[in-house]
């Protein structure tokens, strides 16, 4: 019955969808607001983790694998924001402007040129 149909989770989200989209065909105040509920609709083919066991088994363990993801993406922005610091601090302004090398003018020091080369 009615009470079976709105104790599941989903077929609340459903139902919440089929309203907004139906509040915003009758162009009522409030159904552009509810569009976000057209787009949780992405999320019903998760309703297949409960029914297939391998596939939850995949699932948590991406889950459970996100924060070693985490830790590592901390540490490749770490390894950036160090490299970032060092080229700002040892290449300011140098490639500003266009200087010809072959008049032996070069816009890097000696000592950047052997950093680099």
């Amino acid at each position: 019955g009615l009470k079976g149909y709105f104790l599941d989770g989903w077929n609340i989200l459903d139902f919440a969808t089929v309203v907004a989209s139906i509040l915003e065909l009758c162009r009522i105040e409030g159904g552009k607001s509810l569009r976000v509920f057209r787009v949780l609709r992405v999320l019903r083919p998760l309703r297949m983790i409960n029914r297939f066991k391998e596939v939850k088994l995949v699932v948590d363990a991406l889950i459970n694998s996100l924060p070693a993801v985490v830790d590592v993406g901390v540490v490749c922005a770490l390894v950036f924001f160090v490299f970032s610091i060092f080229g700002v601090t040892f290449l300011k302004g140098t490639f500003y402007f266009c200087r010809s090398l072959d008049a032996g003018d070069s816009a890097l020091s000696p000592g950047q040129l052997d950093l680099i080369t």
